[in-house]
């Protein structure tokens, strides 16, 4: 972090919600020039690397556009949110959602690794069911035993990945993603989260659902109807779309701008391309119609972004990224 708590009684709470949001920083990952690679999606480090030189506090801050994993191993502290804190003890796991304010007091020489994961690679996981999206949209702290069912599994795929992460072997970062998504899953399993509240889908439409998913994927681009979709699914649209609404919170259309508006802001930090390009790269004939779409579901211009992004990579301190 740019700057860590250096007094052990700041306030936890501000006096409103208001006030916590203008205070908030909201930090970016890493500086990244332009010609290096564009494919960055995760970072992972120990924990005491950024911990211990600031003396094992985080002051509260957000991150637009990454989620967090923290595997605690060893120690213990508390995770300071904008209205509660919570108290953790290891082993245990802690999920940071996207753009949710967080700070920490971790105990003294505490242990452990963090990762930090481009947000999409969450949002494409808890398109195919809404009860995964549930459960990451706040702060959870899951205990994770070295034995029992689903925490214990997501334990296991998480030193898993650190491994991978460290070596050298074929296909590395092809099984660190699956092994993120699985640990994803059996955390939201071991955590609940309020996710059995939703209903179940059957697995027909299980498998309809996460092949819409893999539609979106694969022909965002093209601009399709939502026809299209229920066409290749043999549904009605008005089936496709109820599907849609009670399993992923959120309509065909919604789920295809929420993925346009993704990749254009990935583009849009990530390469040098002016956004006359990324919008036809995007399909949009129309330049000034990107500009106004991507406008409405970011709530700024493309330009706008891109320099409010490059101000915040550039800024002082922030060369090595920030860990928490």
């Amino acid at each position: 972090m740019d700057k860590a708590c250096n007094k052990l009684d700041y306030p936890t709470i501000p006096e409103s919600d208001g006030e916590m949001r203008k205070k908030v920083p909201t930090y970016r990952l890493y500086r990244q020039e332009v010609d290096e690679n564009s494919d960055f999606w995760l970072h992972c480090e120990d924990l005491p690397f950024r911990s211990r030189p600031h003396r094992w506090e985080i002051d509260p801050h957000r991150h637009d556009v990454f989620f967090q994993i923290f595997t605690i191993l060893k120690g213990g502290g508390e995770v300071l949110g904008e209205d509660r804190v919570q108290r953790f003890s290891a082993p245990c796991a802690i999920v940071i959602p996207t753009g949710v304010v967080h700070g920490f007091r971790f105990e003294h020489e505490s242990d452990g690794m963090v990762l930090t994961i481009l947000a999409d690679r969450l949002e494409a996981i808890a398109a195919m069911d809404r009860r995964l999206a549930a459960f990451f949209e706040t702060v959870r702290i899951v205990p994770l035993p070295e034995t029992g069912t689903e925490a214990a599994a997501a334990r296991r795929c998480l030193t898993e990945l650190k491994a991978e992460l460290d070596g050298r072997a074929v296909g590395r970062m092809a099984l660190v993603g699956s092994l993120l998504s699985t640990a994803l899953i059996h955390l939201a399993r071991a955590g609940n989260g309020g996710a059995s509240e939703l209903p179940p889908a059957s697995d027909r439409d299980a498998s309809r659902v996460e092949r819409l998913a893999e539609l979106v994927d694969a022909h965002f681009r093209e601009h399709r109807r939502v026809g299209f979709f229920a066409d290749r699914l043999g549904l009605s649209p008005t089936h496709l779309s109820r599907l849609a609404h009670l399993h992923l919170g959120a309509s065909v259309q919604a789920l295809l701008n929420r993925k346009l508006s993704a990749e254009a802001c990935r583009a849009l930090i990530f390469t040098s391309e002016p956004a006359k390009a990324i919008a036809f790269t995007l399909g949009f004939s129309d330049p000034a119609y990107f500009s106004r779409f991507f406008r409405k579901n970011t709530g700024m211009t493309p330009g706008r972004f891109r320099a409010s992004a490059r101000r915040k990579i550039a800024a002082p301190g922030n060369d090595a990224g920030h860990a928490a």
